[in-house]
């Protein structure tokens, strides 16, 4: 097991040092969602009243009232805000292309909102969950329906994690990735996550919608062309699925949302470069002074005589600016720019 990751309960994952967690309570049908879910009753003594499942007896509308009820406050510190609107989380699963039987790794379900959604569309299921609360609570609501594994996305080990949630389907080697991504995490989380093309296939992340905006421009040019849009392009097939209203979040943050579907290139779709990181490292020094010349922002990396001489080579202005270069052009001045090395 690797460390800072704990599985808990979940259908043969492994165990913490406790062991895994279980819980013998009885089961009963939630027709609303047409799944098994286990009862659960609140820690509570045995005089007082309980409730039946912390939190879906109702809807997704009803997540402020009984996150407060059950004294659970929103952590700014984990960017947490939360969809409370079924209806966009019924689209958002659709749009995301899950089917049913399809094993699915979530990240950060928080109350579980969008997992209610994914496993009515029938989808297997394992979440990666950092807070403490919620990782508990997850576990008591979905029991056996749901893997639960508590741990920081930015440090778990997703091999492991894959390998075991393709063990049923010998048929594939790689898995759809849904999340509800805190804004301030994105482009840490997709510069982690992109590269991983042996073990995903498609990054779903609702994010904030100038972000997605911006990582799905085509057309080369402007202010909000950037180097992490060559590297989310580079990387992946970044398609714009819908927008989300900042009112659908609780809390409500200061500026709408959207989902976008990242398809990830396996290393033979990418384009080849011999050193993705070299090349990387290209672009983000292109960008670092956007006002200048690539001649110029690329020195002392490359003397301005190389890129020069690259940039003819490939047919472009000598005077080219990062921002009016497309994904294909970097691709073609870096291959330029190492074979006269």
């Amino acid at each position: 097991m690797q460390r800072g990751v704990v599985f808990s309960s979940l259908r043969g994952l492994p165990g913490s040092k406790c062991g895994p967690l279980r819980i013998p309570l009885p089961v009963r049908q939630r027709a609303h969602l047409g799944v098994q879910y286990r009862n659960v009753a609140s820690r509570a003594s045995d005089s007082e009243e309980v409730d039946v499942g912390w939190l879906w007896s109702g809807t997704s509308a009803a997540t402020p009232k009984i996150l407060r009820r059950q004294g659970i406050k929103p952590k700014r510190s984990l960017g947490q805000n939360f969809v409370t609107d079924d209806g966009v989380l019924g689209k958002l699963v659709s749009a995301a292309g899950v089917v049913s039987g399809e094993p699915v790794l979530e990240l950060g379900p928080g109350t579980g909102n969008l997992t209610k959604h994914l496993i009515q569309a029938g989808a297997v299921v394992t979440a990666v969950e950092k807070d403490d609360t919620l990782q508990t609570k997850l576990v008591e609501e979905f029991g056996d329906d749901l893997h639960v594994i508590h741990g920081d996305i930015m440090k778990v080990d997703f091999v492991p994690v894959v390998e075991k949630m393709l063990e049923d389907h010998p048929d594939m080697t790689r898995v759809r990735v849904v999340a509800n991504l805190p804004y301030n995490i994105t482009t840490d989380c997709l510069r982690r996550l992109l590269p991983m093309s042996d073990i995903f296939s498609h990054l779903c992340f609702m994010i904030q919608d100038e972000v997605a905006k911006r990582l799905c421009l085509r057309k080369p040019g402007g202010t909000q062309y950037r180097s992490m849009t060559i590297f989310t392009q580079y990387y992946s097939d970044p398609t714009y699925k819908m927008k989300i209203s900042k009112g659908v979040y609780y809390p409500q943050p200061k500026v709408d949302g959207a989902l976008v579907d990242f398809a990830i290139k396996t290393e033979t779709e990418r384009m080849d470069v011999g050193d993705d990181k070299t090349f990387i490292s290209m672009v983000n020094k292109s960008f670092a002074e956007k006002r200048k010349k690539i001649s110029n922002s690329l020195t002392p990396m490359y003397p301005s005589d190389e890129v020069h001489s690259a940039l003819r080579e490939c047919g472009l202005p000598e005077t080219s600016r990062a921002e009016e270069l497309t994904v294909e052009n970097f691709v073609e001045l870096y291959r330029c720019l190492a074979a006269n090395r």
